[in-house]
C-alpha cells in the first residue's frame, strides 16, 4: 500500500461572477438562463473557459498537478486550489 500527501500550492479566488459579462456589459443587466434540471442544477453563474484554462495553467507552471474546484454560491463565484500530490 502506498500513501499520498496534497502540497497545497496556489490559491486562485474568482468570485462575484454575476457582476460580470454576460450579466452585466457595462451598465447594462442582461438575463441569462442557467440550466436549472435535476442532471444540470447550478447556483453558482458560469465562467469563461479560456479563463479557467488560463488559471489552471497558472498553477501547472507553479508546481501544482492537482486541484480542487469549489462553488461559493454567497459570492456567487468559484475558488480554485492547486495542490501538488506526492508519495510519501
Amino acid at each position: 500500500m502506498k500513501t499520498f500527501v496534497e502540497k497545497f500550492i496556489i490559491k486562485e479566488n474568482k468570485t462575484d461572477l454575476d457582476g460580470e459579462y454576460p450579466n452585466y456589459i457595462g451598465e447594462i443587466q442582461n438575463e441569462v438562463m442557467i440550466p436549472n434540471n435535476k442532471l444540470t442544477y447550478v447556483n453558482t453563474p458560469s465562467m469563461d473557459l479560456e479563463e479557467a484554462i488560463e488559471i489552471l495553467k497558472c498553477f501547472k507552471k507553479k508546481g501544482a498537478n492537482r486541484v480542487y474546484f469549489a462553488n461559493h454560491c454567497d459570492h456567487r463565484g468559484y475558488y480554485f486550489y492547486g495542490t501538488k500530490l506526492i508519495e510519501i
